[in-house]
């Protein structure tokens, strides 16, 4: 009997893959527990549709990714912090510049991607990467004094 799994099988397959399987194996754990269902034309279809919008969605966001570094590649951003003698008021730290990065308008940087070794705590200009697995970005992050 022909199947499609829906979730990972030791021995089997993973999910998604259409496998032929005994009657008894399929009735008798597979179909009962939800880990498969049979593979008619309308499942296999349904199947593909959903692998065809998970490749877009995988598409999009890469391509994001690579608007984001590409953005970033070699700016100047520049933060604004209570200083006193040229020490800041507290520090500036991954989830920091990450919000200066959106609010300059680039998407697709969260906190993870910032690679910064130790938060910054006085004025000036501080080289920071930023790691999106597939792509890299380096960038400056310059601290100023406010006001």
């Amino acid at each position: 009997m022909k199947v499609v799994l829906k979730k990972d099988i030791a021995n089997v397959g993973k999910i998604g893959d259409v496998k032929n399987v005994s009657d008894g194996y399929a009735m008798n754990f597979l179909f009962p527990k939800k880990f498969a269902e049979p593979a008619t034309d309308a499942t296999l279809a349904r199947i593909e549709a959903e692998t065809a919008k998970k490749a877009a969605a995988k598409a999009a966001a890469e391509a994001e990714i690579k608007a984001a570094a590409k953005a970033l590649a070699g700016a100047r951003l520049v933060i604004k912090a209570k200083t006193k003698d040229r020490k800041l008021f507290g520090s500036i730290d991954a989830a920091g510049i990450a919000a200066a990065i959106a609010k300059k308008g680039i998407v697709g940087v969260a906190e993870r991607n910032i690679n910064l070794p130790k938060p910054i705590k006085e004025t000036g200009e501080f080289p920071v990467e930023a790691d999106f697995g597939t792509a890299k970005a380096k960038f400056l992050v310059a601290v100023e004094s406010e006001g």
